[in-house]
């Protein structure tokens, strides 16, 4: 039996703690570089990193919306999806691991361009950690209840009060946003082969803009059309609202990720480690594919032929050179991204 912070007991059997990290682990929603590469972390070491450093997981949006509907409906449509978010809660208690949605907060305040929805999220999301017990959380996930009492969240307060602008964006969004832009013209471009797009694009963002990790992951990975990555939603479309509404999807996705990575960067000299946590399909592939070939040569050499492949090297080799805000590193054909 096990106290938490919310003044609430929960009750395992034997075998409990085992079905809840075997769950999280197939579900493979939990990354970072170092401790969670594929999704599927190691009990001991993520028990004792949360013992001794202060722990926090970075929401997506997506699991964040879910959160927030269960806690005012007391139940989601889709139960597989309720049962993730459950299980998510019970896994932050046993682990004593904060939860973070500030970026899934600012993500929805732009897109609305207000920001008082996301005060009143904030309030929300903060009141969902006081008021709903973790025994609660576990029983739903158990099928013991089929919902959360709604009433336990009447009382709580309504909104924040504060002059902060949280649908401004902020620069991380921006560098993606345009990226996504100039990535889906080039997709939408039929006279130019895969390595062109590629190429015409670094020609562009060694340039004009810093060179994330990610985007250029996604680069690689969209133009050699590997399964499951696809071009922002409507970016066929002739609607321009339409495709530009994709690319903002799409860019905020990146956000996570570029953000994410000032914040683990660093953290071998300081005590916060900071996870991640999404089930988007996309961004679990971008994210594997960015870290376990350790570098964008491995990556580049697995998508494309040789004779390709010496192709965007040359370009690589030659942009090292001329381009104005390139923060690349090469040694021995290897690539290191410092953001």
């Amino acid at each position: 039996m096990l106290e938490d912070d919310f003044m609430s007991f929960l009750i395992l059997e034997e075998n409990d703690i085992d079905d809840i990290l075997k769950y999280i682990n197939n579900e493979q929603i939990i990354f970072h570089p170092k401790y969670s590469l594929e999704g599927a972390l190691d009990y001991s070491i993520i028990k004792k990193l949360s013992f001794e450093n202060n722990c926090q997981i970075i929401l997506d949006r997506n699991l964040l919306t879910s959160l927030l509907k269960i806690s005012t409906d007391g139940f989601l449509k889709d139960s597989n999806e309720e049962n993730l978010i459950s299980v998510l809660m019970v896994w932050l208690h046993l682990l004593d691991i904060n939860p973070n949605a500030s970026i899934a907060i600012m993500e929805n305040a732009y897109n609305s361009n207000n920001s008082n929805n996301a005060k009143k999220e904030l309030v929300q999301f903060k009141e969902i950690f006081n008021l709903i017990p973790t025994q609660l959380w576990f029983d739903l996930a158990k099928g013991k209840i089929d919902r959360l009492p709604i009433n336990i969240m009447e009382n709580k307060e309504t909104t924040i009060n504060n002059n902060l602008s949280y649908h401004a964006g902020n620069d991380f969004f921006k560098m993606c946003y345009a990226s996504i832009l100039h990535i889906t013209q080039l997709y939408k471009n039929n006279n130019y082969s895969s390595v062109e797009k590629i190429k015409n694009f670094w020609d562009w963002n060694f340039d004009k803009l810093l060179i994330s990790q990610y985007i250029n992951t996604y680069v690689i990975l969209l133009f050699s059309n590997q399964e499951n990555i696809k071009a922002p939603k409507n970016s066929n479309s002739k609607d321009f609202e339409k495709i530009k509404k994709g690319c903002i999807n799409q860019a905020w996705d990146l956000t996570y990720l570029s953000i994410w990575s000032t914040l683990y960067w660093n953290e071998s000299s300081s005590n916060d480690i900071h996870f991640f946590a999404t089930a988007d399909i996309l961004l679990k592939r971008i994210f594997i594919n960015c870290h376990s070939g350790e570098n964008l040569y491995n990556l580049i050499y697995d998508c494309f032929s040789k004779k390709m492949l010496l192709t965007l090297l040359t370009t690589i080799r030659k942009k090292v050179k001329i381009g104005k805000n390139l923060i690349f590193l090469i040694q021995q054909k290897r690539f290191t991204f410092l953001i």
